[in-house]
């Protein structure tokens, strides 16, 4: 079935008590914001996105990152279909800090969503373990965002990694 957004959303009024600032910026970088790629499958989506995280962690190849992606996936596929857009996320213990990445899609793609949407924003995480917590306090607020300001719309709008960081950024301020 569908990624069930139950267990982000009842985090979302826990995202960002008042005095905290984000939790997504600071593990957010334009090395890992890519806009308008061509990818057409899940597949490709997959790896792109995990290249670009082992290049973020030291040693973590490629080839572990899809294969922890592919098994969350497994467990329940990650689309929140009615916005066009997936949470694909994954736990490594080798993962030093957790990094967030954002892939937006020229296309949308399928994505083996419940309702067959199409889909053509995603937003990355990856973590270890031992940082659950504050791995669903970023999809909170991942989720929040969506919800509480113009994220989709600014995040498809952007053609490159700056654009988007800059739409992150001010959504982020409106929260």
């Amino acid at each position: 079935g569908s990624f069930d957004a139950a267990e982000i959303l009842k985090n979302t009024r826990a995202a960002r008590p008042q005095g905290l600032g984000s939790e997504l910026r600071p593990v957010l970088s334009t090395h890992c914001l890519v806009a308008r790629s061509g990818i057409k499958r899940k597949e490709d989506l997959f790896r792109a996105a995990a290249e670009m995280f082992s290049r973020q962690y030291e040693d973590i190849s490629p080839d572990l990152i899809i294969a922890a992606l592919w098994e969350r996936e497994r467990m329940q596929n990650t689309s929140l279909g009615s916005v066009g857009m997936a949470l694909p996320h994954a736990t490594l213990s080798q993962a030093s800090g957790t990094r967030v990445g954002i892939i937006t899609l020229q296309e949308p793609i399928e994505y083996g969503a419940s309702d067959n949407a199409l889909l053509d924003v995603f937003v990355f995480t990856m973590g270890s373990p031992s940082n659950r917590q504050g791995h669903l306090r970023i999809l909170a607020e991942i989720s929040k965002m969506t919800i509480e300001t113009p994220f989709l719309e600014r995040i498809r709008s952007a053609v490159d990694a700056q654009q988007m960081l800059a739409a992150v950024e001010d959504c982020l301020k409106k929260l």
